[in-house]
């Protein structure tokens, strides 16, 4: 399934905005609130006729606020495998018991990525599974943790430590959606 574009009102929440388009679904209502980071919105769905509590995944896109359609989005449950692992623990802790693989897979990787983001800090080395090759050409696959001296609130930026050369700082958008593992 694609995208849907529409128009979402400026200061309009995730919550209100899903509410309102999911509204008149029959056999499914939203439970608690949903969170939103890094492009996805996850929520708890219930399944009215069977009681099953499921992860929804909705991916976000901003367009131009002047724009009629100025909001796209692309809704996927955790049975379809999404490659986005920000849900936090307590959505998790809503969902029921399930059979389905990709489901299972998913609900893993979330909580091994709640637990990587809290043992991750400033000065934590990591190691990627695969090398990043850089446009320099530079590979590396051993980064530091530093302070992103850019960033409004706290946040992490990467400095490579190449196989090669001197460490240099570096932005490798959702580096967190990659294999690594902390080393230091």
């Amino acid at each position: 399934m694609g995208w849907t574009g529409t128009y979402k009102e400026k200061g309009e929440s995730y919550d209100d905005f899903f509410n309102a388009e999911y509204g008149n679904e029959s056999h499914h209502v939203w439970i608690g609130k949903g969170f939103a980071k890094n492009g996805a919105y996850y929520r708890a769905m219930k399944n009215t006729e069977t009681g099953e509590i499921f992860a929804v995944i909705i991916l976000l896109q901003h367009g131009s606020q002047s724009d009629r359609t100025n909001f796209f989005y692309k809704t996927m449950d955790e049975t379809e495998g999404p490659y986005n692992y920000d849900c936090p623990k307590r959505i998790l802790d809503l969902l029921t018991p399930t059979a389905d693989e990709y489901a299972i897979q998913w609900r893993i990787k979330c909580r091994n990525r709640i637990e990587q983001e809290r043992r991750l800090k400033i000065g934590s080395r990591i190691r990627f599974k695969n090398p990043v090759k850089f446009t320099s050409g530079r590979t590396a696959s051993l980064f530091k943790i530093v302070q992103d001296a850019w960033a409004k609130r706290k946040a992490f930026a990467l400095m490579a430590i190449p196989d090669e050369g001197e460490p240099f700082l570096c932005r490798i958008p959702k580096w967190k959606n990659y294999d690594f593992e902390i080393v230091g």
